[in-house]
C-alpha cells in the first residue's frame, strides 16, 4: 500500500488553486495509531469500535501535512480501522487495493476475492402489453403534471415579482426587453 504513489504524496494546492500530488517522505509513526487499552469501557466490542469510528469521523480530520490516510489499530477490540480520504480513490479501487493486501487462509498464495451480486435484470418477469401501456400512460400522466405544476410554479413566481428581476446582490432590476 505505501508503495502506491498516492499513500506517499501530499495533496497540495498552488497559487491559482489548481491540486496536484505532491511525493514527500513517508514517516510511518504519524500513520499507525496503536490503542492497546479498550477505546469506550461498559460497551460492547462492536458499539465501541463504531462509538471510535463516529468520533473519527466527526472530531478529528486528517492532518493535510501528512498523506491522507491513516490506520488505527484497537488491539483490545481486536480490530484495525483503515482510514482513507476519498482524494485517494473510490470504495471499488481503494478495496481492490485493500484486498491484495490479504492472503487466504488456505491458500496463502491466493488473494480473497468477492463474489459478484446477483443481478436483478435476470430476475424480471415479462410485461404483457395491457402492463406496458398501463406504464406508458402512468409516464405520460406524470409528466403532463410535472410540467402543469412547473409552470404554474413560474407563472406565480412572476407575479410575485410583479414582473420584475432579482439580482444576485438583491435589488430589484426592472424587466428590459431586447429586440
Amino acid at each position: 500500500m505505501i508503495k502506491h504513489p498516492r499513500f506517499s504524496s501530499l495533496l497540495v494546492t498552488d497559487d491559482e488553486g489548481r491540486e496536484y500530488w505532491q511525493k514527500t517522505e513517508l514517516d510511518i509513526d504519524r500513520h499507525i495509531v496503536f490503542r492497546p487499552d479498550p477505546v469506550d469501557v461498559g460497551f460492547t466490542d462492536e458499539e465501541a469500535v463504531n462509538d471510535y469510528i463516529a468520533d473519527l469521523t466527526v472530531s478529528h480530520p486528517l492532518c493535510t501535512d501528512k498523506p491522507l490516510w491513516e490506520v488505527h489499530v484497537l488491539s483490545a477490540h481486536k480490530c484495525v480501522v483503515l482510514r482513507v480520504h476519498h482524494a485517494l480513490g473510490d470504495g471499488i479501487s481503494l478495496m481492490s487495493l485493500i484486498l491484495t493486501l490479504f492472503r487466504k487462509r488456505d491458500d496463502p498464495m491466493e488473494t480473497p476475492t468477492i463474489e459478484p451480486l446477483t443481478s436483478s435484470i435476470g430476475k424480471r418477469r415479462k410485461l404483457g402489453i395491457m402492463e406496458n401501456a398501463l406504464k406508458l400512460l402512468k409516464t405520460i400522466w406524470f409528466t403532463l403534471i410535472y410540467v402543469c405544476s412547473y409552470g404554474a410554479w413560474t407563472v406565480g413566481q412572476r407575479r410575485k415579482d410583479g414582473g420584475q428581476r432579482r439580482r444576485r446582490g438583491g435589488d430589484v432590476a426592472e424587466k428590459t426587453c431586447h429586440r
